[in-house]
């Protein structure tokens, strides 16, 4: 009977910190940086799930918009690690999952900006960009903006696309200042995510 009231025990607290985890993975009431065009609002939080490679899975919280009808703006909330097998990272490399999983994001475009498949030849647009804090930190499998997110970190990229769909997405470098140095938290040293 001790042995079984142990496991139902050991049971609760994996549950409990699992779903600790989780609920740090959910965007916090706070809106998206808006670093410019205050008028274009981003959509609501919303998930996805990228296949960074085969046994490699993330889940990116996101909102989009169209800024000033000129850029098409992805906003990065948080990023959860659903699957590590094979995973092309340590699960401690805070900045590169996050280049990864905005790489991701905008490959999967599940807001669905331009360009669009030619017909021939190759289509191509220097108007994407990425936003998200300066300074992250890793909260068991969740990547999590540190808090209080004073600076944003907002990048450009050009995206292209083939006439067989093949899509190419190029970083052409942060429009942003460089943010202050981050902040030592209680849960550990935050990660600057903008200068790496």
């Amino acid at each position: 009977m001790k042995n079984l009231f142990s496991i139902l025990l050991l049971t609760t607290v994996i549950a409990f910190s699992a779903n600790y985890a989780h609920a740090q993975c959910l965007p916090e009431a706070e809106e998206p940086c808006l670093p410019d065009c205050p008028q274009s609002l981003f959509s609501a939080y919303q998930t996805i799930q990228v296949t960074i490679q085969p046994g490699c899975v993330l889940e990116v919280t996101y909102a989009s918009r169209i800024a000033c009808g000129i850029w098409y703006d992805y906003y990065i909330s948080n990023v959860r690690i659903l699957q590590y097998g094979c995973c092309p990272f340590l699960a401690s490399d805070v900045a590169t999952i996050l280049d990864l999983a905005t790489i991701a994001l905008m490959d999967a475009n599940p807001a669905g900006f331009p360009p669009s498949t030619p017909s021939s030849g190759q289509n191509c647009s220097v108007n994407w960009r990425a936003n998200k804090g300066a300074c992250w930190q890793q909260v068991g499998d969740c990547l999590v903006p540190c808090t209080p997110m004073t600076d944003c970190c907002l990048a450009a990229f050009e995206v292209c696309v083939d006439a067989n769909g093949n899509k190419t997405i190029t970083k052409l470098g942060n429009i942003s200042n460089p943010p202050a140095p981050c902040p030592t938290t209680g849960d550990g040293d935050c990660v600057d995510v903008c200068n790496n």
